[in-house]
């Protein structure tokens, strides 16, 4: 059976892992004001789809010892998942030198 918690983990890590290697090359490069709006929709559809799957349910999860819903679950393991991500991107495509 699988646990909850790798469910999102999964599912965050198969968004972040389209966006940033397919769909931000496509349609952000390195724009920083489009990559952030595109991050934001990907956040949404990873909480979206999360909140599909556990509304109303009664389900602990757990994150370094803190008990926390499936929403703050959702989010803060999406964000530990992006930032190695979102560096490494920033880097190949000179995100920081458009700034």
């Amino acid at each position: 059976m699988l646990n909850y918690e790798f469910i999102i983990i999964l599912i965050n890590i198969l968004l972040l892992s389209f966006v940033y290697l397919w769909l931000f090359q496509r349609v952000a490069g390195n724009d920083i004001k489009k990559l952030s709006t595109y991050d934001l929709l990907t956040s949404l559809v990873s909480v979206t789809i999360s909140g599909f799957l556990f509304w109303g349910s009664n389900f602990e999860f757990t994150l370094f010892g803190a008990s926390m819903n499936w929403f703050w679950f959702t989010l803060v393991t999406y964000f530990i998942i992006e930032i190695p991500i979102a560096l490494w991107y920033f880097k190949k495509y000179d995100v920081f030198k458009s700034l």
